[in-house]
């Protein structure tokens, strides 16, 4: 028998979805990804926590080489989850042929995790003071609703 406890599987955006909208804290739902897995419990194949990995989000950093973890959601009670998934998806994008992973956490997260997984802080995004508020809801300048509005701490792990 194995000493594992956990696997990994692929699975759907709308999988991932479920999952995200159950137990993220503060992000909501992604509407597309490049792909998506999920870390499963050996003893009972329920998932334990989820990854959407898609394009960069900043046109920027959009070069064809890099890799953004749009989503990382685990259940709260697991140790080493974060890491396990951190670590699984940069193997999966080296493969694939990008050469950098980035990913973002609020700006309060110490990201023990990433640093575990061999991701090292980039930058400090500060919040774009830009947008415009409407009945209470933060906008985008294209009126489409904003998710969170905090400074982030980008982080990257070069994967060549």
């Amino acid at each position: 028998m194995s000493h594992r406890l956990y696997y990994f599987k692929p699975i759907s955006i709308k999988e991932a979805n479920i999952f995200i909208s159950k137990y993220h804290r503060h992000s909501k739902v992604m509407r597309s990804h490049k792909f998506s897995i999920a870390l499963l419990s050996k003893s009972n194949d329920h998932i334990v926590g989820v990854a959407v990995v898609g394009r960069p989000v900043s046109r920027w950093l959009d070069d064809g080489k890099t890799a953004e973890i749009n989503r990382l959601c685990v259940l709260e009670n697991k140790k080493n989850i974060c890491s396990m998934i951190y670590g699984r998806v940069s193997k999966i994008c080296k493969l694939m042929g990008y050469n950098s992973v980035i990913t973002y956490t609020l700006a309060k997260e110490p990201g023990t995790s990433l640093i575990a997984s061999g991701f090292t802080n980039d930058k400090l995004s500060k919040y774009n003071q830009g947008w415009n508020l409407r009945n209470g809801i933060q906008l985008r300048l294209d009126g489409r609703e904003m998710i969170n509005s905090s400074d982030k701490k980008r982080w990257v792990r070069v994967l060549k």
